[in-house]
């Protein structure tokens, strides 16, 4: 229908130009003539006669018409062509539109055929299932002889046994139950124990990497302040606490405000704050969890190094005295 339409807008196309061109064609005629006849009146003016002869005249009016025809065969022109592109548009439109209908047609024929090998292969399988399901059928027919032809040798069935073997089957089946709930909870423990003892294994390995060659220090609540803990961390760590001694330092300051206590078990490089648990004479003092062994020791009384004269004292290195006690 679209070619059709096409081809009728190409031949009014072609009419009107051919029009247009016979138009023009008598435009430029009556031209010459209307060039003709001034020339004529021309010559008359002048007592002249042309030798030609007298062509008929063209008045102003048939000028006018064949001017009105013309815009109008313009008109008629420049609406066909537009026409012509609007066809020549919807036909493009209408090819691209074929093309996809065409590529739709043959991506729906891909399923279709796909589709149908799935509908073949369903179908032979369902064969198979059917021949299987006739040999199942044919089976269960032998045997159900075979069992009547048992039964009838056998002189029936004692179905007394039978509902005995039954409740043993549905007892056992509840024991089952309870062993495998049982076992499942045995299971969670044991992955639960599992877990626990590769964390405490991860935890050791970390504290004897992180804490190898360094000293625990405890502080406990203010109340309770004659608890500190100090141990050498080292490779046999936790299993060597036991070892370790608590020991009770302790001096007499009357005067002072704070005493801390340096030892060399610490290697002089802290001090542990000193309590004072007795008032009236001003002694401090302060448990200490060390291993067996010689120690040397001093206190700073208000920033002051000082010896105690509880403890024997022994020459140090800068010229004065530390005290000393060991530990057995």
């Amino acid at each position: 229908m679209l070619q059709a339409k096409l081809k009728n807008a190409v031949e009014k196309s072609e009419l009107i130009q051919n029009q247009l061109d016979d138009a023009l064609l008598q435009i430029e005629f009556l031209h010459r003539q209307a060039d003709n006849q001034k020339y004529q009146e021309s010559m008359t003016s002048t007592g002249e006669k042309s030798p030609s002869t007298v062509e008929p005249t063209v008045s102003a009016t048939d000028l006018d018409e064949l001017s009105e025809e013309l815009i109008k065969v313009s008109r008629n022109k420049y609406d066909l062509q537009e026409k012509l592109k609007r066809v020549e548009k919807e036909a493009e439109a209408s090819k691209e539109r074929v093309l996809f209908l065409e590529s739709e047609a043959r991506r729906m024929g891909e399923e279709l055929w796909i589709a149908n090998e799935r509908v073949a292969n369903q179908g032979r399988e369902l064969g198979d299932v059917h021949g299987q399901l006739s040999w199942l059928k044919s089976e269960n027919e032998r045997l159900s002889k075979e069992m009547e032809e048992e039964k009838r040798k056998a002189g029936g069935v004692d179905y007394s046994k039978y509902e005995e073997m039954s409740r043993a089957v549905d007892t056992l089946r509840v024991e089952k139950s309870k062993l495998e709930w049982n076992l499942g909870e045995v299971t969670q423990w044991w992955n639960d124990a599992k877990w626990r003892h590769e964390s405490l294994l991860q935890f050791r390995d970390q504290a004897k990497n992180t804490l190898d060659g360094t000293f625990l220090i405890r502080k406990q609540p203010s109340d309770g302040r004659y608890k500190w803990r100090l141990a050498m961390w080292d490779e046999n760590s936790p299993d060597d606490l036991k070892e370790y001694r608590r020991v009770w330092f302790e001096t007499t300051a009357p005067e002072a405000k704070r005493v801390f206590l340096s030892a060399t078990f610490v290697n002089w490089e802290c001090a542990l704050v000193c309590n004072k648990f007795d008032e009236a004479n001003g002694k401090f003092g302060v448990w200490v969890d060390i291993p067996p062994g010689r120690y040397e020791f001093l206190f700073v009384v208000d920033g002051e190094w000082k010896t105690s004269e509880l403890y024997p004292t022994v020459p140090n290195d800068f010229g004065s005295q530390n005290n000393w006690r060991y530990i057995d």
